[in-house]
């Protein structure tokens, strides 16, 4: 079924597309289904986005994501050194808020959650943010 796959790129908007590749290209080595594929792809670029605009703030800084399989599910596991920031605790603004009183951001999130099975954050052993998402495979 393949092994785990590990990428680490620079905190930069322009290597999103290489992260897409990446995710890609490791979930189907693990024979993960198109549905499956397509859900992680979306939700590991919104949450590497939002690592680089939102944690980095321009700073230099990297992103390790691993993407594994275990006999249920898609496993990736994105870790950063940008400030704390728990996504959890982060409530994203409900349909009935007006334009006006939302603040810009907190879907990716909200996306982040609703395609994935599990999501989970803790703070890692070197004192990074570590973010978990897993696609159960059926």
């Amino acid at each position: 079924m393949g092994g785990s796959h590990t990428l680490v790129i620079k905190a930069e908007l322009a290597r999103l597309e290489e992260v897409r590749q990446f995710v890609e290209s490791s979930a189907k080595s693990l024979q993960a289904d198109e549905r499956t594929i397509s859900d992680l792809r979306l939700a590991v670029v919104e949450a590497v986005t939002n690592i680089i605009i939102h944690g980095y703030k321009n700073r230099e800084g990297t992103i390790k994501i691993s993407v594994d399989r275990n006999a249920v599910a898609v496993i990736v596991c994105l870790l950063d050194r940008a400030p704390i920031f728990d996504p959890s605790l982060y409530v994203t603004p409900g349909p009935g808020v007006s334009p006006e009183q939302k603040t810009p951001g907190g879907f990716g999130i909200r996306l982040i959650k609703q395609v994935m099975d599990e999501v989970s954050y803790r703070v890692s052993a070197t004192g990074g943010n570590e973010l978990t998402l897993i696609k159960h495979t059926g």
